[in-house]
């Protein structure tokens, strides 16, 4: 397996105990990859971690087999993209939050390709150039996960994504995902409360008091 992102002996330390204590694992191209643990185990700070949002304590974490420091955090961010479960939308509308992402990628705005990405997640209703504070929780979910799939990262974290959708419309999140993950070659990390029984992962990420442990997953069995 060629590694992507490599954590060797990662340790994240806010305060007096560690929240997460001496990590070490490798995730490679095009994995799927289930992270499961109790409440409050560490799943959310693991992808942020992974992600850069928040420092490592100690310990390296690698791009490719060069560090984050050495790869720039802007680039890393970019190739690594983390989904939040509540996403913050910018500005004013659905727009200014698409055309913010094209311009961090120096591309010009491309409408025609947004539009299509809202039409496959059941947003064509909903003008892109409607007030971000008048779309559901479950529209805001879709919309933030549409801005981490314009431009393919190398490996895409999600946090509870669906977690304000109905049965259909998961059905429709992951039935996209899945596909854009066979088109792209996307390593995916994903943690989530609801039974997804259907999501078949390669490997899966148990966190239990401050620690990891690596299981084979069932789409090996």
């Amino acid at each position: 397996m060629t590694a992507v992102v490599t954590f060797n002996n990662v340790t994240f330390k806010p305060g007096e105990d560690a929240l997460l204590n001496d990590v070490s694992f490798e995730i490679g191209q095009n994995e799927m990859i289930r992270i499961e643990g109790p409440s409050g185990s560490g799943k959310s700070t693991l992808l942020k971690l992974i992600s850069s949002l928040i420092p490592r304590t100690s310990g390296d974490i690698l791009f490719e087999g060069k560090t984050i420091e050495e790869v720039g955090y802007q680039d890393y961010r970019k190739a690594v993209s983390y989904v939040a479960q509540n996403p913050h939308l910018f500005g004013q509308t659905i727009r200014d939050n698409f055309e913010l992402v094209f311009a961090a990628h120096e591309t010009d705005f491309d409408e025609a390709q947004v539009l299509n990405f809202m039409n496959q997640f059941g947003l064509s209703h909903i003008e892109l150039d409607k007030s971000i504070h008048k779309i559901s929780g479950g529209e805001k979910q879709r919309v933030g996960l549409i801005r981490h799939l314009l431009f393919p990262p190398k490996v895409l974290l999600l946090d509870e994504i669906t977690s304000s959708l109905d049965e259909e419309n998961r059905n429709r999140v992951w039935e996209i995902l899945l596909e854009y993950k066979k088109q792209h070659k996307v390593t995916i990390l994903w943690v989530s409360h609801i039974e997804d029984n259907e999501i078949f992962p390669d490997r899966i990420f148990k966190i239990n008091n401050r620690a990891l442990t690596i299981e084979k997953g069932e789409a090996n069995d």
